[in-house]
């Protein structure tokens, strides 16, 4: 391989691929709108830079010496420590501190939306919908219903439908069968919200 290729090689794998990785796994925690990578290329070097500040000395302190005394086996260990485990690790501390820093109210909440923020906690609750046909609709919103979230949030899964009264104050009985609703983003005007509620019966109460 040409020297200037293997340069660009050395550069993507050392300034772009744990950054990358890192913020991947920061993401899977702390949602945010969809970029390409491009976009985030900042995010991605800063990420990258502190990997490799971390990594570094540890990786140096392993090989005891110049890299080209490691046996294949060791480097591909010091490959897979620095170039997988630290970042997948430096993302995760990253996004606990984020939520730390939420939970002290010391940053912006990880929520984006209002909707995220009540479906985020994955408490069970108790759901009333108006639809943009004028229908109601409720159900049990329980923990194998889902909800999407930012930057595509508004999608609902509600796992146990029930019929609810014409004014839309009540949960009279359960659907026939059982079954579940998908209500997608926009199909809807307004949800109303029942936590602490173990049944029907206490959510009308």
């Amino acid at each position: 391989m040409p020297k200037l290729e293997a340069d660009y090689v050395m550069a993507f794998v050392t300034l772009v691929l744990p950054g990358l990785l890192a913020m991947q796994t920061y993401r899977l925690r702390v949602p945010s709108e969809n970029h390409n990578a491009k976009d985030r290329l900042i995010e991605i070097v800063t990420f990258s830079l502190l990997n490799l500040a971390i990594v570094g000395p540890v990786v140096s302190m392993y090989a005891q010496g110049p890299l080209t005394t490691l046996t294949a086996g060791q480097l591909w260990f010091a490959g897979v420590l620095a170039l997988v485990l630290a970042p997948v690790v430096l993302g995760l501390l990253a996004a606990f501190g984020r939520e730390f820093l939420d939970s002290k109210s010391l940053a912006v909440g990880r929520y984006k939306t209002a909707f995220d923020s009540v479906f985020g906690l994955r408490a069970g609750c108790w759901l009333i919908v108006e639809l943009d046909d004028g229908r109601i609709v409720g159900g049990r919103f329980g923990t194998n219903s889902y909800a999407t979230t930012y930057p595509e949030s508004g999608d609902l899964y509600i796992e146990e439908l029930w019929t609810v009264s014409d004014d839309g104050r009540y949960f009279v009985a359960p659907s026939p069968g059982n079954p579940g609703i998908v209500l997608k983003s926009g199909e809807y005007k307004f949800i109303k919200v029942f936590f602490g509620m173990e049944n029907a019966e206490t959510a009308n109460a």
